[in-house]
């Protein structure tokens, strides 16, 4: 209720958000309610359905205009009448279909989750000091003992979104969208030129983020989120979120920065004596917010929106402002809700 009418002040002027205000708090209330209710039947089910949710009502308001204000004369374009190419529902197909898809491959209802993530090997052979590699019927795909080590890597091949749902989706909707016919191949290349370079970026990232968070306690993750609970003390309700920020932005994942820094961020809650609830509440807070300034997400938005290279610095000076305005935010909401709880 304050951060996003607060992004649209600063990314469109606040003179306009004036007028839209009651827009931008509708379409806002029309995502976080969904993600609050849906929260307390499944934990999957807020971010597959709740901004799914929140994208139609929002659709639902523009289209009626509701609290957009009074429009200006330079705001309305002139009328144009032209036959539909297809029917609306068919046009967000990509959008309802990977929707879909995501649900019936991650709730355990439906029994294909079981199926895509069985994981007993039904193939194995030793890649001599590489490590031992297995493949499941599922296609999960591991490397134990590498090098001699008891580090282990593993790829769920089928259960990653890359192929279920989007390739298929993508698949399917070269088949529905008619327009599209006989340019198939044209369409492939577009998508490569475009995440071509930004794939470079991401390799270069993600190994950083294996850099920064191998070795377990002794990571430089886990060494720097000691250090910042020794230099803050009983302060540390202030930098909870940073935290869990700088995890995100460094691994460009908020479930990575949760998985990596939800315990380091407990213990510290118990040598502290303070609430443990509070504490991981707020890293996970600042993991959400630190998604508007990872560099992975930059890089991944840039190349989808097709945002010419170099203009990665520009979204970020952009969102840095509106994720410490966030972190203040947040940070006094823990410390209130502390001496409340």
């Amino acid at each position: 209720l304050v951060i996003i009418p607060l992004a649209a002040g600063i990314m469109l002027g606040f003179d306009e958000l004036k007028r839209k205000f009651l827009f931008v708090l509708l379409s806002t209330l029309s995502c976080s309610i969904p993600f609050l209710i849906l929260a307390k039947f499944n934990y999957e089910f807020p971010s597959l359905l709740g901004g799914a949710i929140g994208l139609a009502a929002t659709a639902f308001l523009a289209r009626h205009k509701i609290g957009l204000g009074k429009p200006r004369p330079e705001d309305i374009l002139p009328e144009r009448r032209h036959k539909m190419p297809m029917r609306p529902s068919m046009s967000f197909f990509p959008l309802w279909g990977c929707i879909a898809l995501l649900l019936l491959t991650r709730l355990d209802f439906f029994g294909l989750k079981a199926l895509l993530t069985e994981a007993t090997p039904f193939i194995s052979c030793q890649l001599g000091a590489f490590g031992h590699f297995s493949a499941s019927p599922s296609l999960i795909l591991r490397l134990n003992e590498i090098l001699g080590s008891n580090i282990g890597w593993e790829l769920k091949l089928l259960y990653i979104p890359a192929i279920i749902p989007f390739f298929i989706i993508a698949g399917v909707s070269l088949l529905i969208f008619q327009r599209a016919k006989g340019k198939e191949l044209g369409v492939v290349k577009e998508a490569f030129q475009r995440v071509k370079l930004p794939a470079i970026a991401l390799f270069g990232a993600l190994a950083l983020v294996g850099l920064l968070t191998a070795g377990g306690d002794d990571s430089c993750a886990m060494i720097a989120g000691k250090a910042l609970a020794k230099i803050s003390g009983h302060a540390w309700i202030f930098f909870a979120p940073v935290l869990g920020a700088l995890g995100t932005f460094f691994a460009g994942s908020s479930t990575i920065s949760n998985l990596t820094f939800s315990g380091i961020q407990q213990s510290i809650a118990q040598s502290l004596s303070i609430n443990q609830s509070l504490v991981i509440a707020l890293q996970s807070v600042g993991s959400s917010m630190g998604t508007m300034i990872s560099i992975n997400n930059i890089v991944a938005v840039s190349a989808v929106l097709g945002i010419s290279q170099g203009k990665g610095g520009i979204i970020l000076k952009s969102t840095v402002w509106i994720v410490l305005l966030y972190g203040v935010l947040a940070a006094c909401c823990g410390f209130l809700l502390l001496h409340l709880l």
